[in-house]
Order: C-alpha cells, then structure tokens, then sequence
C-alpha cells in the first residue's frame, strides 16, 4: 500500500488559491446581479427621483436662526449640525416619506435643541 503525503506548504498554497477563487466568483456573481437589477429597472421604466433635504429650505431656516438671539449659535456651528443630522437622515427611509421641506424644518428645530 502506498501512501502519499502532502505537505504543510503544499496545503496552504491549495488553501489560498481555493480563498482567490472563492474571491473571483463572489465579485462575478455579485456582477451579474446588478447587472440583471439593472435590467429589470430599465425594463420597467423605473425612475426614483429623491429631493435630497440640501435645499435653499435648510440654509434660509438655519440663517434665520442664527440671526435670532436666543440660538446664541453662529452659522457655521448651526450647518455643520444639521450636515450631520441630514446625513444620519439619508440612512433612513424618511427622504421617501417626507418632503425635504418638512425633513429640513425638522432638522432646524433638532439643531436648535442640540
């Protein structure tokens, strides 16, 4: 009876071509989805257009605080919260609920809280 051996070396460059492989498969895979998702959008004629809450609406309403005594907050400091906020925001579904008007006047008031 023969017996074969293979060695530690041997095993670990089998090992890290079947990971490279694994690798290239996933990423052609992960290709082809999109690229049928794609399809399946264009064939149904899908256009999702999302006001974005970035509008002349949050910078006039932050501007408008700032000029107020009582935020006691300068314009730079009221932005970059907001920023933040309209950031967290986009990670949810709101922007499809809501109006960027109502999500704006909502940021302006939570900023004002802050």
């Amino acid at each position: 009876m023969v017996h074969s051996t293979i060695s530690l070396h041997d095993m670990r460059e089998r090992d890290e071509f079947c990971r490279e492989q694994g690798r290239v498969f996933r990423e052609q895979k992960k290709e082809l989805i999109i690229a049928a998702e794609r399809l399946v959008l264009r064939t149904i004629d899908f256009d999702l257009d999302v006001q974005l809450p970035y509008n002349k609406t949050l910078v006039a309403a932050l501007k408008r605080l700032s000029k107020e005594k009582f935020t006691g907050f300068r314009l730079p400091e009221l932005t970059k919260v907001a920023w933040c906020l309209v950031d967290e925001v986009l990670t949810t579904s709101l922007c499809l609920q809501y109006k960027p008007q109502y999500i704006a006047a909502g940021l302006s008031l939570s900023v004002l809280r802050f």
